[in-house]
């Protein structure tokens, strides 16, 4: 157990952001299914004078972010109080490790520098104002989390063409050969298809499937919003009818196999808030003693993040996929899906707003780098300053004597024919006024 004589608050019980209970005088806070943190190791590497402050603060994340995010962070500074065996968080500590961090653990010492700042800010006892100031003060370089998409890595990015044909390949020669279940078969097409990301798809449930006369939906939560409520918010995303098909057949064996358990007489609306990727392990811990409606209110049915994970990895191994790029076992994961959707969708033309809203994105940001540095767009480069640059080019390439000044020519080209001697930028036929009044 954490140090008791620590823990001054008389209210130990906590929820975290997904609904579930949690005790912080115990050691396994569980924040999700299949998501916990695991808080044993300080006992050895933190003294007891900390622990308040340690365990509140991550008391404070668990009820407020993500239980994904809450353990990725746990993590991360968990790791780094282990490689830099931090002892105390004084000025003089802080600036050791700043002076030997390297540079794959950027992203670590940044989650640990915002989770001692929050510490401090929640005023528990170890972070002194002196590491305060200091934390405020230093910079930490940033990583580019797009950099694996514009250099199209082969063992993390975006996957080719000829790859995602593999795959799919597979996943039609695995369902006839019956190593592929109907379960894995459609989620994996779903998250190749859709570009969404693992939780949205397992979040889905029997009511999200549409058919109406306008075609076949699917109503997908969204991820990564303000609102942290399980199937907070939604977006619609058109489906095939084939997808559709096997959604109606997937969901038929899910009512079968509730109906093993609980019984043949129920309210057939009851099946609506089924979850589309069951898992059947969880159903065989249904209770009898408690109405199986309560189990719909959250992800308790659901298939986990963790199995998804495995599946995804297990899938290339067994059908022997190899990455015609490395030469070995293609690596298969939610995000090389969704890169390569976000990739595709650039080469085809698509603006930020367009790509952003087509991943569920909640601002254009995070689309950007689908186009930054996409090689299919050096000919669309060249077509449009390839006009500007032409005569001085020559001059360069020997084609042509320098004749008059001809920058200043390719930088006036624009200017409008109906006044030439108003070089003003009003005047240049690329000038979009800008409409937002300054106050």
């Amino acid at each position: 157990m954490i140090n008791q004589k620590v823990l001054t608050d008389n209210s130990y019980i906590k929820y975290s952001v997904a609904g579930y209970e949690f005790d912080i005088r115990n050691d396994i806070w569980n924040l999700k299914k299949s998501v916990a943190i695991n808080f044993s190791y300080i006992h050895e590497y933190l003294e007891k004078r900390f622990h308040e402050g340690f365990i509140y603060t991550f008391s404070y994340f668990a009820q407020e972010y993500k239980p994904l995010s809450v353990s990725t962070n746990f993590h991360r500074v968990k790791a780094m109080l282990l490689e830099y065996k931090i002892k105390n968080f004084s000025e003089h500590e802080l600036i050791s490790i700043y002076s030997d961090l390297k540079i794959n653990n950027y992203e670590k010492f940044r989650t640990l520098k915002h989770f001692l700042m929050k510490w401090k800010d929640l005023g528990y006892y170890g972070i002194d104002d002196n590491a305060y100031e200091y934390l405020k003060m230093i910079k930490i370089p940033e990583f580019s989390h797009g950099d694996v998409v514009k250099r199209r890595d082969p063992n993390v990015g975006p996957l080719t063409e000829q790859e995602i044909n593999m795959i799919v390949d597979g996943l039609e020669r695995g369902r006839k050969e019956g190593l592929v279940s109907d379960c894995y078969y459609t989620l994996t097409m779903l998250l190749i298809l859709s570009g969404r990301r693992n939780t949205q798809i397992m979040s889905l449930k029997h009511r999200d499937v549409i058919n109406n006369e306008k075609g076949y939906f699917l109503n997908i939560p969204r991820a990564k919003q303000k609102s942290h409520f399980f199937r907070g918010s939604f977006r619609e995303l058109e489906i095939s009818e084939k997808i559709w098909r096997q959604l109606v057949k997937l969901m038929s064996d899910n009512i079968n196999k509730v109906k093993d358990v609980i019984g043949e007489d129920q309210d057939v609306r009851l099946f609506d808030d089924l979850p589309i990727f069951l898992s059947t392990i969880q159903l065989g811990k249904v209770s009898n003693d408690i109405d199986f409606y309560d189990y719909l209110k959250d992800d308790f049915l659901h298939i986990g993040t963790r199995q998804v994970r495995r599946w995804l990895k297990k899938f290339p191994k067994c059908m022997k996929i190899h990455s015609p790029r490395t030469g070995k076992i293609l690596n298969i994961n939610s995000m090389r899906f969704r890169y390569t959707y976000g990739t595709l969708l650039a080469r085809n033309g698509g603006n930020l707003s367009t790509i952003a809203f087509a991943m569920d994105h909640s601002s254009e940001q995070s689309a950007g780098y689908y186009i930054k540095n996409l090689c299919d767009n050096v000919n669309v480069i060249d077509k449009a300053v390839g006009c500007y640059l032409k005569d001085i080019s020559g001059v360069f390439l020997g084609k042509r004597d320098y004749q008059g000044d001809l920058l200043k020519e390719t930088l006036t080209m624009d200017i409008r024919k109906v006044n030439e001697n108003d070089r003003s930028c009003e005047n240049c036929q690329h000038y979009n006024k800008w409409n937002k009044e300054v106050r």
